[in-house]
């Protein structure tokens, strides 16, 4: 299952690599992605140590 996930991550590197814009939009998305990832995690953290 592991070996699956890294062929398939290593296949999407690839075709970001083979497209600038791709990989531009990719980088905003996960910019976004964990910008909500870490205000999610802050908002936890808040709300168990009340």
């Amino acid at each position: 299952m592991k070996r699956s996930y890294w062929q398939d991550l290593k296949g999407a590197f690839y075709l970001i690599w083979r497209n600038k814009w791709s990989f531009i939009s990719v980088g905003i998305l996960l910019q976004f992605v964990i910008g909500i990832g870490v205000a999610a995690l802050s908002l936890v953290s808040l709300s168990t140590s009340e």
